[in-house]
């Protein structure tokens, strides 16, 4: 899968800090079933619609990247944006 085509699935903010990166679905799709979708394929993810509390929930995942080496994230990023694109086909 090409960068540009994981840009069309999420919206996110490049950090050059932190431990953490939150991609937002950008068409709306549940996050809870992506997250379990995705630990079923052994790939760690968190929800983050279920952090809010008074504010309207926004469907996206946070993803950790501190202690991985880029050679474990990469390939895992894109069996992540396959598994999100092939629900969007569903």
């Amino acid at each position: 899968m090409r960068i540009v085509e994981i840009r069309e699935l999420y919206q996110y903010i490049e950090t050059d800090q932190g431990m953490h990166l939150v991609a937002y679905l950008r068409d709306g799709s549940s996050d809870l079933a992506i997250e379990a979708a995705a630990q079923r394929a052994g790939i760690v993810v968190r929800a983050i619609s279920r952090f809010y509390r008074a504010a309207r929930p926004r469907s996206g995942l946070m993803l950790g990247f501190s202690g991985f080496p880029r050679q474990l994230i990469v390939p895992a990023a894109a069996r992540l944006a396959t598994l999100v694109a092939s629900r969007d086909r569903n």
